[in-house]
């Protein structure tokens, strides 16, 4: 069976009902004929390759761990050091992929909570000023992160818009960088 047919014999099931590009097609037979022959079309112009690229199958990448959250941290504080501070603000705002991975980013906050760089929302993020936002549980933002630099290099636990976040802070001069585990 080729994978055309599989994907119409998939939508012959009458007991389960049936999608077709986000929209319910349920017991309709014609609806139902027309998505087989998109199906179908679509599979014939896209031939699947017999094995993947490279004769590698995938694998499941393993979650992010806050160690690879360090390792990004200390990665930013070396392109700093050797490139400068404002090469790295370009660097993350330009969502460079050496300082954003999966669920993993950087942050850059001045010494009064303006945010300089963000790997998550650069154009939303840059030049917010953090220590007048809070998050959800009503902490403020740019004093969690100040009582993390007091135990520099140090871990806080924060509920964001998306998720929770677990956020490592390190000093970068006067600035504080922040790497972001977003769980």
């Amino acid at each position: 069976m080729n994978v055309a047919s599989g994907c119409a014999a998939a939508y012959r099931n009458v007991n389960k009902p049936k999608f077709c590009c986000g929209a319910s097609i349920g017991n309709n037979a014609v609806a139902t004929s027309q998505a087989e022959q998109a199906a179908e079309a679509f599979f014939a112009r896209h031939p699947q390759a017999a094995e993947p690229a490279g004769g590698r199958t995938w694998t499941p990448r393993s979650a992010p761990t806050k160690e690879d959250v360090v390792a990004l941290v200390q990665a930013a504080k070396a392109f700093a050091t050797a490139n400068g501070k404002d090469k790295l603000i370009e660097a993350i705002n330009a969502m460079d992929e050496r300082f954003r991975k999966r669920r993993l980013f950087l942050g850059l906050v001045d010494k009064q909570g303006i945010s300089l760089a963000s790997g998550l929302l650069p154009m939303a993020m840059t030049g917010f000023d953090t220590a007048s936002a809070k998050d959800l549980d009503g902490r403020p933002i740019f004093g969690v992160l100040q009582a993390a630099l007091e135990r520099n290099p140090s871990w806080e636990s924060m509920r964001g818009i998306f998720a929770d976040t677990e956020i490592y802070v390190e000093r970068l001069g006067e600035d504080l960088i922040q790497g972001y585990l977003i769980k």
